[in-house]
């Protein structure tokens, strides 16, 4: 009888272990399709003692999202061609809308462009200015 108990206590606790194993694991799973972001705190109420800067980094490649907001009256082909869904061949396209029609007078004009559409503009919106 005290054995049986003995064995039937080993069992469970070898559940609970590979339960906790498969529970953690699917844990690391979700948390890798989370993107993690960086936001640089440029305000100056923060306190330093409490509130941690990270530095950001100038790159040169076209990979990389940009690390301020882009202008839609001023950018480059290359600069609107790193926001994230837009291209080559849209960027171009917003080039020509502002040669057009003389700039942008608000951010969401830039719907008016062929080829952005409302899930597209979301995906920018906070990237660019005027």
């Amino acid at each position: 009888m005290q054995e049986e108990k003995s064995r039937l206590k080993e069992k469970i606790g070898i559940f609970l272990l590979a339960l906790i194993f498969l529970i953690s694991g699917l844990i690391l799973i979700k948390d890798k399709e989370k993107p993690i972001k960086y936001v640089q705190d440029d305000t100056s109420t923060s306190n330093p003692t409490t509130a941690v800067q990270l530095p950001v980094q100038a790159t040169t490649t076209s990979d990389t999202k940009p690390s301020g907001k882009i202008n839609l009256n001023k950018a480059s082909l290359e600069d609107l061609d790193s926001l994230p869904g837009i291209g080559p061949v849209i960027a171009q396209r917003i080039i020509d809308y502002r040669t057009k029609t003389g700039g942008f007078k608000t951010l969401v004009e830039l719907k008016e462009v062929s080829g952005i559409g409302d899930a597209k503009y979301s995906k920018v919106e906070t990237l660019i200015s005027l």
